[in-house]
């Protein structure tokens, strides 16, 4: 979005016609207004100031004015030739507050419904069946038997125990999965051995000592499982059964301190906070005070996540923590709605809703995923995509969940697939019968995590792909990538990224993020693994944050400029990046480097799926029937082609990767433009 401070242009030509003028209404902290043809521009009047919004239909007054209450109008600007300015719109009052609108708790819980309360009403079992003899709803059916092939290997494993896994999160998760998918199986089928056998993992996961409160994304987890298992099987539990539940939550959850407690930004809140709301819901009734207090305490600290959301869905921590932090939002949305027929006023965020277009997006036409911060490098099937569109509408939300479950590319990681059941649950209130496919071609948001995708088409693995970041390398989950492009065309990852690394044993290492800290020299989280410019041995400034500055979006140049001066701050003067897709959607780069500080070797590094192979100084990509050439103009630029690891015992392997791309030597005071073009060849 450009903005400017001042109206529109005048001197109007004497035959002008004058615009009609637009709609203005309120989206939380936004004046939004309807779009006027034959507009270039708009402004909005508000706070004794004009603002112009040149490509846009709405402005965050947050963002300019901080909170308080504000009178706002807009006009549209004509060209000052064949058109002039339109008249004021309406005048609206927007009451701005942080990104996250308040979030709303009923005041008191007396006309809780009866077991079973969460997601699924007593009744409404049948429901989930209704759906898949729906034109195009036979991907439904396939998630259906997967649940159920599922459920029927766990009744033929043992009970899950604390020892099942090394870490107590990857238990608590499974028992989850192992709790959800059968108590469905019960209720969905009547069928006495998934229930019994679900009240056996519910019992076990009871039995634990502790659910691990030292890491208390586990008793999150750990909550929602047995909120689950105790409301769902709540007809096959014996007093006794209950009896047991109630005091592990009570001891296990609601006694630890952090169940009031956790008030993060980041993907912790909900899950933590998340579990907690929902397990008092489900166990309400054997202590309502206590139950109430804790409701209140950790459903107000929800509020506390939700501004990462703002302004426009780009979600901080990348596409694989969308799907988990926004999981828990939509799951407490429905356990209220379901048990108390209350709605809480989380989507009405700015953002959120605007999120699951985000996440939509992140996915590539090949089932990967547009892979920067802590993100895994393959699409995930999505429960939550369903839910936003039953709550909108609008069916292209759920297309691309459609199309994975269509093509057999069941990808799961340990944030889904455990709330699978919530696809079917969800997909039955549907308010419509068909499918269809995004006309959307780019999405842009800015923020803290800028980001811009363009995507040539949505139904075809040969689409052309785009995605470019901004950002922070210290933000929560985030990688030293700001600047990064990612780049798909003929079913090729040409340009790409290695995704994330299991914690376990690096830990210690990514703890320490400063400038030259030990984060950065593991592969997957510094410079050498991302498609980004080193200059020597240097990192990118640590605290510094990367705007996108301008974007391309005619039919032959399709991409986005990123303003580098600060992350490379160290090094030069100014840095400037411009990522775009021509008319044949072959790939571009350009960098713009002014003001060297230090003489030192240039690297343009790109991670590439395809096989390398240096040819004088181009580079030759190949991969299955498909090639590309890499090309650099700078005279006396070096090709490289390398294993995609910098060879510690830390890191882990990059099997099918390379590390592609141009030494550079440059001295201090000079500046460089270096242009590099990647063309696929056939």
């Amino acid at each position: 979005m450009t903005l400017t401070l001042g109206g529109c242009q005048k001197n109007h030509g004497m035959t002008a016609t004058k615009l009609s003028a637009p709609q203005a209404s309120v989206d939380f902290n936004r004046i939004a207004w309807t779009p006027v043809q034959g507009a270039i521009a708009y402004v909005v009047s508000s706070n004794g100031q004009e603002i112009k919004v040149e490509d846009g239909l709405w402005l965050d007054l947050m963002q300019h004015f901080g909170s308080g209450t504000f009178y706002a109008k807009v006009k549209a600007c004509g060209d000052g030739i064949s058109s002039k300015d339109s008249e004021w719109s309406n005048e609206v009052t927007v009451t701005a507050s942080s990104f996250a609108a308040p979030l709303v708790l009923p005041d008191d819980y007396s006309s809780i419904s009866s077991h079973p309360r969460l997601f699924l009403p007593k009744g409404e079992e049948t429901k989930v069946f209704d759906g898949f003899g729906v034109i195009g709803n036979n991907y439904l059916k396939k998630a259906y038997d997967f649940i159920r092939s599922q459920a029927e290997a766990i009744i033929s494993s043992p009970v899950i125990s604390r020892s099942w896994s090394g870490s107590m999160l990857y238990v608590a998760r499974e028992g989850l999965r192992r709790i959800f998918y059968l108590s469905y199986m019960g209720r969905v089928t009547g069928d006495g051995r998934y229930s019994d056998r679900a009240r056996e993992e519910l019992l076990s996961l009871c039995s634990f000592d502790d659910w691990n409160p030292s890491h208390y994304l586990d008793v999150g987890e750990a909550s929602l499982a047995v909120a689950i298992g105790y409301d769902w099987l709540y007809d096959k539990l014996s007093e006794a059964d209950r009896a047991k539940i109630w005091d592990a939550v009570k001891t296990k959850s609601f006694a630890n301190d952090l169940a009031r407690q956790i008030t993060s930004s980041n993907n912790w809140n909900p899950v933590c906070n998340g579990g907690t709301v929902i397990a008092a819901l489900s166990l309400y009734e054997n202590d309502p005070l206590l139950c109430s207090s804790i409701i209140n305490d950790a459903g107000h600290n929800l509020h506390f996540g939700l501004p990462c959301y703002g302004p426009e869905g780009a979600y901080p921590e990348g596409y694989t923590y969308w799907g988990y932090g926004t999981a828990y939002y939509l799951l407490v949305m429905d356990a209220f709605e379901s048990a108390l027929g209350f709605e809480t006023g989380i989507d009405k965020t700015t953002g959120f809703m605007r999120s699951a277009r985000y996440r939509q997006f992140m996915s590539t036409p090949s089932y990967g995923c547009f892979a920067y911060s802590d993100a895994g490098t393959e699409a995930e099937l999505c429960s939550s995509q369903a839910w936003f569109a039953a709550k909108t509408g609008d069916p292209t939300y759920i297309w691309e969940t459609k199309r994975m479950i269509d093509a057999d590319k069941f990808v799961f990681s340990a944030n889904e697939d455990r709330f699978l059941p919530m696809l079917l649950i969800r997909a039955a209130g549907f308010p419509f019968s068909g499918y269809e496919i995004p006309s959307q071609q780019s999405f842009y948001a800015s923020g803290n995590q800028e980001v811009y995708v363009y995507r040539e088409g949505w139904n075809s693995v040969g689409h052309a792909y785009l995605g470019v970041k901004g950002g922070c390398p210290i933000d929560s989950h985030a990688h030293m990538d700001a600047g990064m492009f990612y780049y798909e065309n003929k079913g090729v990852r040409w340009a790409c990224d290695c995704g994330n690394q299991s914690y376990g044993s690096i830990q210690s290492m990514l703890s320490d993020r400063s400038q030259n800290g030990q984060c950065w020299r593991v592969f997957r989280y510094g410079p050498q693994g991302h498609n980004i410019l080193q200059f020597g041995a240097g990192n990118q400034k640590v605290d510094a944050r990367a705007a996108i500055i301008e974007r391309y979006d005619s039919p032959d140049k399709k991409g986005c400029a990123v303003d580098l001066d600060r992350m490379y701050s160290l090094q030069a003067s100014s840095v400037r990046r411009s990522v775009w897709l021509d008319a044949s959607e072959n790939l571009a780069v350009q960098d713009d480097i002014k003001g060297v500080k230090e003489d030192c070797e240039l690297r343009w590094n790109m991670i590439t799926g395809a096989v390398a192979k240096i040819a004088g100084n181009s580079i030759r990509l190949t991969s299955n029937d498909h090639s590309a050439e890499l090309t650099c103009n700078v005279p006396g630029a070096v090709a490289y082609a390398v294993t995609a690891t910098t060879g510690e015992n830390f890191d882990a392997p990059n099997t099918g990767k390379m590390r592609v791309g141009y030494k550079i030597p440059v001295v201090k005071g000079g500046d460089y433009n270096i242009e590099i073009k990647l063309s696929v060849i056939e």
